[in-house]
């Protein structure tokens, strides 16, 4: 997450508290590994790409409502996938090979 920061701080010109203390900006990226799944190396980066994609859509789609639907999302995505988009495809693959 330090590495993140620094990363961050060279992107942006300055970092403010509202930024650096923002609950949205510091879980996100924990939230996408945990949505991508870490039994894998590609599991957070496939989190990533469809969490950030999920995350333009919706706020250009919907600007008001935004958050409460990006809220929605993780509480569906922790209870429903707990290992993540990983363990989803290796529930899918048993299931294939079962059958």
């Amino acid at each position: 997450m330090g590495m993140a920061g620094a990363v961050m701080a060279t992107k942006w010109a300055y970092i403010d508290p509202r930024i650096a203390f923002n609950p949205v900006l510091n879980f996100t990226p924990v939230l996408m590994a945990l949505f991508g799944g870490v039994g894998k190396m590609y599991g957070p980066i496939l989190g990533a790409g469809i969490l950030t994609l999920a995350s333009e859509i919706l706020l250009s789609r919907f600007p008001y409502y935004y958050m409460l639907m990006y809220g929605i999302l993780f509480i569906v995505i922790i209870s429903f996938l707990p290992d993540g988009l990983v363990g989803l495809t290796r529930r899918w693959r048993k299931a294939s090979v079962m059958s």
